[in-house]
């Protein structure tokens, strides 16, 4: 019984305190952090010419860790009018703070010292999308940044510390100009042998991906078995759920993986063993194949006539979501989803029906019972 009233003394002793924690994400009530640590990325503004010094070269986007950067470039209307030297500027930014490491790479990279890690450091948001930072979001965390740091371009290459050209008073600046080492990685990089491997990468493994995409296809029309037919389509499909991958499009490698990957070749693939084998000599020896070739051709003219004339948009774009997407398949393209399932269905059922037909005094496999 003592103690009992011993805890209770404790827990009312407590309850007038202050408190001795931050109370996130209230920004007034946040814990202060030195500035030699580094925030997040933050985009700067040129005051000189009213525009931001990015001109989305994606140089930093290529080379991020983690992939948390998109960016597109548009033609500079201020240039034509011959109010700025920048032909390019930037038409749209966007960071996932969530996924951002604090790396630095961006900065040392960016041969325009047009991205700086500032000193926002806090991740805590009531949304669930909040930390996505745009481009109107990611320049004014870089004024703020100027602002705090004092930051202003130098004549040259050279940069202004918090305190002037030198840095903090009375010491020789900083270690390492950061602009500088950015120009002096970015030189490394274009230089023979640098340490573009990052992009090398991506191109050996679209290649690898395009070469098995072709070879599947290859093997799918040359081969005369008909289960190898089966597994080099798979193999295509294996590479066009690489070529997605490549391309950040996770969601269609997602369905690519298990709807084509898995379930239409599984169905194929038991729609064949549910087939006679003097089926597949039927199916395989026919003359019919120059007209199936006129057919191909003729569907990738039309093919290749629609991707010519079809107009790719420059203009920016929006991420679109995985309850967008479902949202949009079952309520706009219900009836071609429900198509594509019958024609699935349609296949097992003629599956079905070929293995049960039987001639006369025939006491195979498919023999009804």
């Amino acid at each position: 019984m003592l103690g009992s009233l011993r805890g209770l003394a404790v827990t009312l002793a407590t309850m007038v305190r202050r408190p001795v924690t931050a109370q996130y994400p209230d920004p007034a009530l946040r814990l202060d952090i030195d500035e030699r640590f580094m925030g997040f990325p933050a985009l700067l503004w040129d005051d000189s010419n009213d525009e931001p010094y990015c001109t989305g070269c994606m140089v930093c986007v290529r080379e991020c860790p983690t992939q948390c950067m998109s960016a597109e470039m548009a033609d500079n209307e201020r240039f034509a009018a011959g109010e700025s030297t920048r032909k390019k500027i930037i038409e749209s930014f966007e960071i996932n703070l969530g996924r951002c490491i604090v790396c630095g790479i961006c900065v040392d990279v960016c041969n325009f010292d047009a991205i700086e890690m500032s000193h926002e450091h806090e991740l805590g948001k009531f949304e669930r999308d909040a930390n996505r930072a745009d481009l109107p979001a990611l320049l004014e965390m870089g004024r703020t940044w100027q602002a705090e740091a004092g930051w202003s371009p130098a004549p040259g290459q050279e940069r202004r510390g918090p305190r002037g050209p030198q840095g903090p008073a009375g010491g020789g600046g900083r270690p390492q100009d950061r602009g500088g080492a950015g120009r002096d990685r970015a030189r490394a990089r274009a230089a023979p042998g640098g340490a573009g491997r990052a992009l090398m990468a991506s191109a050996v493994l679209f290649y690898l991906a395009a070469a098995l995409v072709l070879g599947g296809a290859v093997g799918v029309v040359t081969t005369r078995n008909i289960v190898y037919a089966a597994f080099g389509l798979l193999a295509s499909l294996m590479g066009v759920a690489a070529l997605f991958l490549l391309t950040f499009a996770q969601f269609l490698a997602l369905v690519q993986v298990l709807i084509y990957g898995g379930a239409v070749v599984i169905v194929i693939i038991f729609a064949l063993m549910l087939t006679r084998l003097d089926d597949f000599r039927r199916l395989t020896e026919h003359r019919g194949w120059p007209l199936g070739a006129a057919a191909a051709i003729a569907v990738f003219g039309l093919m290749v006539a629609a991707i010519v004339r079809t107009a790719v948009s420059t203009g920016p774009r929006t991420g679109v979501g995985f309850a967008a997407v479902g949202e949009s398949l079952f309520r706009d393209w219900a009836v071609p989803f429900e198509v594509a399932s019958l024609v699935l269905l349609i296949a097992l059922i003629g599956a079905v029906v070929m293995v049960r037909r039987t001639g006369p005094g025939d006491d195979g496999p498919g023999t009804d019972r």
